[in-house]
């Protein structure tokens, strides 16, 4: 089994901790799963599920369970001053040369808020923790797990009548489009709506959702959205790697 397979898998648990204190018994997850090392400081470990590894704190502390976070959604722009920061006649900032990272439930891609003046998108990367195997080639693996769109790959797949046969990446709740739109969107006379950053690059990560023990260790109904701290780090991760070197 790949460390791939090991992070989609429920037969799998996930933790991690700080690479430079390891404890007595972690070594052994070299050998029975995945670890990944995050910069030098961070591992993430993929090992065989044990009924046991959520409670026996000697060999895994709480603070190796990963976290999980929901979704929020209120927004006040009028509140954090933007409109004086957008005003030309103050400091004129529109986020241009400046990269937005969004980790979240996804993008509706196609969104015209979402693209510079030219038409073409201003996400500079999509990746999709949630897609495997894409049988018509688009997109390439991440350096973790899922696959990755660049700008090019969306900008051809809306030229297409149907992008999503390309880039099949969705926003199926909204929450991650939404974010966006009020981080980094464009101008839209028709909703009367103008975003935080309207001439900055976008760069989005979906994050797939939490693995059903870890709802259930937390008590979170399996029918709510939730997302890992594994998972989240994975991006954050990934993130920093293409605001230093684009991909």
């Amino acid at each position: 089994m790949t460390c791939e397979d090991m992070i989609y898998s429920e037969e799998y648990m996930d933790f991690m901790f700080n690479y430079l204190q390891i404890i007595e018994g972690v070594e052994e997850f070299y050998h029975t799963g995945c670890v990944n090392e995050i910069e030098e400081d961070i591992a993430i470990i993929h090992t065989p599920y044990m009924e046991d590894g959520l409670t026996n704190l000697e060999l895994v502390p709480y603070s190796y369970i990963p976290k999980l976070f929901g979704l929020m959604d209120s927004s006040n722009m009028e509140a954090i001053g933007v409109k004086q920061v957008q005003n030309p006649n103050n400091v004129g900032l529109t986020g241009q040369n400046v990269i937005v990272g969004v980790i979240d439930t996804g993008i509706d891609y196609t969104n015209p808020l979402f693209r510079d003046r030219n038409g073409e998108s201003r996400i500079g990367v999509l990746w999709d923790q949630t897609i495997r195997d894409m049988e018509n080639g688009m997109g390439v693996p991440s350096p973790y797990f899922g696959t990755t769109f660049s700008r090019e790959q969306i900008n051809a797949a809306l030229a297409e009548e149907n992008p999503y046969d390309s880039v099949p990446s969705r926003d199926e709740d909204g929450h991650g489009t939404f974010m966006a739109g009020i981080a980094a969107g464009g101008k839209s006379t028709a909703f009367d709506f103008t975003g935080i950053a309207t001439d900055a690059e976008l760069a989005v990560v979906r994050l797939k959702e939490s693995k059903t023990y870890l709802k259930r260790f937390f008590g979170v109904p399996e029918d709510v959205p939730a997302y890992q701290e594994t998972d989240i780090i994975y991006a954050i991760d990934y993130l920093l790697q293409y605001a230093d070197s684009p991909f």
